[in-house]
């Protein structure tokens, strides 16, 4: 966790977030798989090449 600089939350799952890189990881093993079905819908299902992140705290 501390190569992430942010609490933040995508797809509303939260997540750890680095504003450098754009890694996300999710806080709890259920949120990383949720995360990781979600990305692969949206990208296997749409033409949206951004992903929307809600920061929610700095850490």
């Amino acid at each position: 966790m501390s190569d992430f600089t942010h609490l933040a939350k995508i797809y509303g799952f939260e997540c750890y977030y680095n504003d450098n890189t754009g890694d996300i990881e999710g806080t709890s093993w259920i949120n990383q798989k949720l995360i990781e079905l979600f990305v692969w819908i949206d990208v296997t299902f749409t033409n949206n090449e951004a992903f929307k992140i809600e920061i929610i705290q700095k850490l």
